[in-house]
C-alpha cells in the first residue's frame, strides 16, 4: 500500500486492542504499521504514513521525549495525530502537544466504526488540523518581557526576540515575519519612527505591527492609534487575553485574504 493509505499505529505492545485497530484498518482497506514507543523506531517509520495513532497506557508519563517528537511531527512535518486513551493519558500528552494540532482524542472505551470514519474521512481530504504555525518577532529593550511573552506563546507559535528596533530594520528584509509585537516606546527608535520605516520597503510593506504600549491613558491611546497599527495592547495583558486577541487577528487575516482571492 502507498503512504496514503498507511496509517502508524503508536503503542507501547501490540496488544488485542492494537491488533483490533489494525484488522479494521485492514478491512477499510487501509494498513496499520504497529511501531513501538521508542524513539528511534518512530524516526525510522516516519515516511511511511502522514496519519498517526496513538495509543496510550499508563506508560505514557515516562514518554516525555516521544511527545516532543509526535509535536516535531505534528507542527513541523505536516502529520496527523489521533490519540486513544484515558482522560489522564490524554492530558498527560497535551502537556506537551496543545489539544489544538490533535485531530481528535478517543476515550476508552472507544468506537472503533467512528475511528474509521475518521481515518477514511482523513484520506480523502475532508477533515485535516491546520498546523500552519504564525512567525512572531518580538521587539522590546526590556528582556525579561519579552522572555515572558515568548514562554506564553511558544507552544503556538515560532517566535524569536531582540531589543533593538534598529537591528530589527535589516533582519527583516531577509526573514519575512506574519506580525511584529513592538514597544511603542524603544531607546534606540520610536515606535512611530520603526513602523515608518518597515513599510517603506516594498517587501515589508504588508507586515502587520501591533504596539505594545505602558501607557493605557486616552491620549496615549489615541497617539498610537494614530500612527495606524495592526492593533495595540496594553502591557499589563494578561496570558489568555493575549492569545485569544492574536487568535482574532489571524482569522480575521485569513477570512480577508480568502475574499481577496
Amino acid at each position: 500500500m502507498s503512504k496514503k493509505d498507511s496509517v502508524l499505529i503508536v503503542s507501547t505492545q501490540e496488544n488485542f486492542f492494537v491488533n483490533g485497530i489494525e484488522f479494521k484498518l485492514k478491512s477499510f482497506g487501509f494498513e496499520g504499521i504497529y511501531v513501538p514507543t521508542d524513539f528511534e523506531t518512530i524516526m525510522e517509520y516516519s515516511d511511511k504514513a502522514d496519519l498517526i495513532i496513538y495509543y496510550m497506557d499508563e506508560h505514557v508519563y515516562e514518554h516525555i521525549k516521544l511527545h516532543s517528537l509526535f509535536k516535531d511531527m505534528v507542527m513541523v512535518q505536516k502529520k496527523q495525530l489521533i490519540l486513544i486513551g484515558e482522560r489522564s493519558e490524554y492530558e498527560a500528552v497535551t502537556r506537551d502537544v496543545s489539544d489544538k494540532y490533535i485531530l481528535k482524542w478517543f476515550e476508552r472505551p472507544f468506537d472503533m466504526i467512528e475511528l474509521m470514519n475518521l481515518v477514511g474521512a482523513y484520506f480523502r481530504g475532508e477533515t485535516e488540523v491546520d498546523v500552519s504555525q504564525k512567525h512572531i518577532l518580538i521587539i522590546d529593550d526590556d528582556v525579561t518581557y519579552m522572555e515572558m511573552l515568548k514562554n506564553w506563546l511558544k507552544d503556538e507559535y515560532l517566535v524569536t526576540l531582540t531589543p533593538s528596533a534598529v537591528k530589527a530594520l535589516p533582519y527583516l528584509q531577509r526573514k519575512r515575519m506574519d506580525l511584529v509585537l513592538l514597544d511603542y516606546e524603544m531607546p534606540d527608535m520610536s515606535g512611530p519612527e520603526f513602523l515608518k520605516q518597515l513599510h517603506a520597503a516594498p517587501v515589508n510593506n504588508d507586515i502587520p505591527v501591533m504596539f505594545l504600549t505602558g501607557h493605557g491613558d486616552k491620549e496615549s491611546v489615541l497617539n498610537a492609534l494614530g500612527q495606524k497599527p495592526a492593533a495595540y495592547m496594553l502591557k499589563t495583558i494578561d496570558n489568555k487575553t493575549l492569545h485569544k486577541k492574536l487568535g482574532s487577528f489571524f482569522n480575521a487575516l485569513k477570512s480577508q485574504q480568502k475574499k481577496e482571492e
